[in-house]
This record gives C-alpha cells, structure tokens and sequence, in this order.
C-alpha cells in the first residue's frame, strides 16, 4: 500500500511530512484498540447522519483533515463557518463516554504541524484558562466537547469546553 494510500487510511493529510505521518500512524495505533483502527477516516464520526456527511466531504479534500475532525464536534453549529486549516493534523477521535441529551464526549487527538498555542478553560469560569504552547511534531490530547474558531495565518486559538488533558 502505498504511503498516501495508508495515509488515508488513518485520516491523516497527505501534505504533512513523512515523519509526522508515521508518529500520527503510531499515536492512532497507541490509543486505539486493535479491532478498532479506523477502515476510513470518517468512521469515527458517526453520531449524526449529518456529522457522517459533512465529515466525509470535508475528509475527501486532503488539505481540510483538521477541518473534518471539527465538523464532527458539533457539525450544526459551525458546519460552514471555517476560514483557514488549524495548523494540527487529526490523527484520532475516539468516543469516550455518551452523555444525557445525546452528547458524546471524544478523545480527540492532533499532531502540530508548527508551534501552536492552545487555549483551553470552562465558559462559566472565565478566569480558568490553561494556555499551551505546543511545539512542531508534539501530540495533544484533549477529551471533551469542543467548540473552535480559527485566527491568523498559520495560526489560531482553540476553546476547549469540559476539558481534560488525556
């Protein structure tokens, strides 16, 4: 199979370095069980029709990989509304727990193609802010329900609600 062709395998963007392929490939296979490696990139996205839909088409075009992964956290609020890549590549959303009123927490998982700062805090409790700074090549790990927006060239600021660090 070639690289690419793996690549999508594990919905990981064929635009990132070999060498960030291969972590991304590793960190899939480190905190997924076996039976469970995604088949297609979208597999994991599926707890809505709509979520499923929006997630392939965004996962279809290479370059929006991050993108896809998004549409999956809450496609009916902000399916349409991304203006630049997130400068992370997806590499893995695994569903953690289903809470009532149908919401599911995931673990999402992201490598970072470049430095990156990360802002993660409860709404409620605006003064709870953690701010990361993550370096080119290092692997985040967040379960929770996110809501994100994008800012910048080659940058951007992540809200991260119900959060914890995995």
């Amino acid at each position: 199979m070639s690289e690419q062709a793996t690549n999508r395998q594990y919905g990981i963007s064929n635009a990132v370095s070999s060498e960030l392929a291969d972590a991304a490939r590793q960190e899939i296979l480190n905190h997924t069980p076996s039976h469970r490696v995604p088949k297609e990139p979208w597999d994991y996205y599926h707890h809505t029709n709509k979520t499923a839909e929006l997630t392939k088409e965004f996962v279809m075009n290479g370059d929006k990989q991050v993108l896809a992964t998004l549409a999956g956290i809450a496609a009916e609020k902000v399916a349409g509304q991304f203006h630049k890549a997130f400068p992370v590549v997806f590499i893995n959303a695994t569903p953690e727990i289903s809470i009532p009123g149908g919401r599911t927490n995931y673990i999402w998982s992201f490598i970072a193609l470049g430095p990156l700062t990360v802002e993660m805090g409860l709404p409620a409790i605006s003064s709870n802010r953690i701010r990361l700074a993550l370096e080119s090549g290092q692997a985040l790990h967040v379960v929770g329900w996110v809501d994100m927006w994008f800012t910048g060239e080659g940058g951007g600021t992540a809200l991260v609600v119900d959060w914890r660090i995995y």
